[in-house]
């Protein structure tokens, strides 16, 4: 088999990348997707996502054990499916911001991708889309918000109108009651072109290089192995776990590291696996006094009215609002850009951690807290660990930089006073975690010390993991502005793994953002 462009991972980027080579005219296109598309009601309720995980439209995939977080195992789901992690995440979007691009190469520059930005939600959002309801206590939590924002203001507790929280509502890509991941909308409208093929259920082991051009990839499919050959590029857009993986597999990566495993060294790429970032979340859970929680509505009039008329409780993506706040007296400087310090708050009408693994989960809200721009990095390494799942060591390092711990501990005192408002207060009941949750004020040393114990034990992953194939041109970065592999010709990543620092919020819009430029920038490069 032979085509113009190979593309590795069917994903997020994959799917408007696709999309784009098509509409461009660019030639043949290929993709390579060990999942299938995305069909089922697990996937199609906007509810339901959180069932898809640890399925077959899941990898399942978990952490090393992380020392700073009493040596837990977290989990990773990541999409194994047309649409990738589009497919089983929470639907929010968060369009890329000016601050969020002051780090990447000028080509990327906020003024740059403006436009794309636009073109990319015209197609995700129909003129007439109208967001689904949410719960009353996602309201109640809009209203605390701005009720503390009064309070401050009036207080002259904020020197600067900056310090402002700001409530959101999230965007979701949903429509008509129905999610909309990246394969709804960008690949299945051409899921029948002359001039595309999608190999599904298929494995991708390592890019066959000829010097330093990729020539074709090999694959496994129902046991057997194969080879594509690509004429024009081979494109990686199998995320910010296996992108890096196969290019090591392909004896790209760091020298040591691959000799360790017995693979030829073709480039010396040291910045490969490395730069791993994800976020945090440490969720505050309350007993919801007054007010049911969301899946307290659920019923067989609930399931009927989303049937009919794809209404009510089962649209909602259970992380229906949010805010977004800068933590005081914090500042985050990395090599060329000053980064905001800024906390990210999710609120759920449910508790977070027994939604919906128990049969009769506690009547509860939560408040998750996340450090949006942390300074702990990562990596991703090949293993040969028989107890890590595709020969992969994912060890995030979570809080090895004490910074991130800090932060995230004044980020909850930070956070506490919004349940103190008027909107809130009438629906408090206990605190159910952290148990036992003192007044700060009364005695801060030994309340930070709870909350470091409650960091370290309660803290997941918001399954945000970018950065193991860093754009730039620094020793540790993989590939250029233009997404081409750094001592390549014709080998492209084109995913999440190229964001070389996490964005404030979700990165959902920034692996279409990348998909969508990826086109143009190849075919730039190779006119």
């Amino acid at each position: 088999m032979k085509f113009d462009y190979v593309l590795v991972g069917g994903g997020t980027s994959a799917c408007v990348l696709a999309s784009q080579l098509i509409e461009r005219k660019m030639g043949t296109v290929a993709i390579i997707e060990s999942g299938r598309a995305p069909i089922g009601a697990r996937i199609s309720t906007p509810v339901r996502y959180t069932e898809t995980f640890s399925t077959s439209w899941d990898y399942g995939l978990q952490t090393q054990p992380q020392a700073e977080l009493a040596n837990r195992r977290l989990a990773w789901p990541r999409g194994r499916m047309l649409g990738g992690s589009s497919g089983i995440n929470a639907m929010i979007y968060i369009a890329p911001r000016r601050e969020d691009m002051e780090s990447w190469p000028s080509s990327w520059a906020f003024d740059k991708i403006e436009s794309s930005i636009h073109e990319i939600e015209s197609r995700l959002f129909a003129s007439d889309h109208i967001e689904p309801d949410i719960h009353p206590l996602s309201q109640r939590f809009l209203e605390a918000v701005n009720a503390l924002n009064r309070e401050q203001l009036s207080d002259n507790l904020r020197a600067r109108q900056s310090s402002e929280i700001s409530p959101i509502r999230f965007r979701r890509t949903q429509n008509n009651g129905r999610r909309r991941s990246a394969y709804h909308v960008f690949l299945k409208p051409i899921l029948y072109h002359p001039k595309l093929t999608i190999i599904e259920n298929a494995n991708a082991s390592k890019i066959r290089l000829d010097d330093n051009r990729a020539r074709a990839v090999e694959f496994q499919r129902y046991g057997e192995n194969n080879l594509i050959e690509a004429e024009r590029a081979v494109i990686l857009t199998s995320g910010a776990v296996f992108s890096p993986a196969i290019l090591m597999r392909s004896g790209i990566g760091s020298i040591d590291h691959l000799s360790d495993h017995g693979i030829d060294t073709r480039l010396d790429l040291r910045g490969v696996g490395q730069n791993l970032q994800d976020h945090l979340i440490v969720p505050l859970v309350f007993e919801s006094k007054n007010q049911p929680a969301l899946e307290k509505n659920f019923s067989e009039a609930t399931r009927l009215e989303y049937l009919q008329s794809r209404t009510g409780a089962k649209c909602s993506n259970i992380a229906e609002v949010g805010a977004f706040m800068l933590l005081e007296s914090f500042d985050f400087t990395c090599d060329d850009a000053t980064v905001p310090e800024n906390i990210q708050l999710h609120f759920t009408p449910t508790h977070y951690l027994e939604y919906p693994t128990r049969r009769l989960p506690s009547d509860a809200w939560t408040i998750g807290v996340t450090q949006s721009n942390p300074r702990s990095r990562g990596e991703v390494r090949l293993t040969r660990d028989d107890n890590s799942a595709y020969g992969l060591s994912i060890a995030p390092q979570y809080l090895s930089e004490h910074h991130d711990l800090q932060f995230l501990i004044k980020a909850i005192r930070q956070t506490l006073p919004i349940t103190q408002q008027p909107s809130l207060l009438d629906v408090l009941g206990s605190t159910l975690i952290p148990r036992g949750l003192t007044d700060a004020c009364r005695n801060r040393d030994s309340f930070d010390k709870q909350l470091e114990k409650f960091v370290r034990r309660y803290a997941l992953s918001l399954y945000h993991p970018v950065g193991t194939c860093a754009m730039g041109d620094d020793r540790q970065a993989v590939v250029d502005e233009g997404l081409k592999v750094h001592g390549t010709d014709n080998l492209y990543v084109a995913d999440s793994s190229i964001i070389p620092y996490l964005p404030i919020g979700n990165p959902q819009s920034f692996a279409m953002l990348i998909g969508y430029r990826a086109a143009k920038m190849i075919e730039k490069a190779q006119a």
